[in-house]
């Protein structure tokens, strides 16, 4: 929770102008700037900083704000090992091709066995 959006003059505050510098704040920052804008200008150069730092804010900035990979941040992402799968699902996978054997596999009777 951003205690600094539930103030009347959150500049008056202790830390406000290094509030960025928490990167859940910086997330919640970015997501901010991005809504409405398209391709690079969607990025926040100035908070990517302090995202790069943490592998959960990194993974979830790459997939709501990038909309895909963020080399730069992969070896933060890759520290922590349910962030690393989540990237690897959901940003990774998506642009990757079977070819049609692994296909034919993947959609089989086999395959739905092995996943139970």
């Amino acid at each position: 929770m951003n205690l600094f959006d539930l103030h009347p003059k959150p500049e008056t505050l202790k830390g406000y102008q290094q509030r960025f510098q928490v990167p859940e704040l910086a997330y919640e920052e970015a997501v901010k700037r991005a809504k409405g804008k398209k391709g690079q200008e969607r990025r926040s150069p100035d908070l990517e900083q302090v995202l790069v730092k943490d592998p959960v804010w990194a993974f979830m900035y790459a997939r709501d704000v990038i909309k895909g990979r963020w080399p730069e941040a992969e070896p933060v992402i890759a520290t922590s090992p349910e962030d690393t799968y989540y990237y690897g699902l959901y940003l990774i996978s998506k642009n990757i091709k079977l070819s049609p054997e692994i296909e034919k596999v993947y959609h089989s009777e086999e395959r739905r066995v092995w996943d139970e």
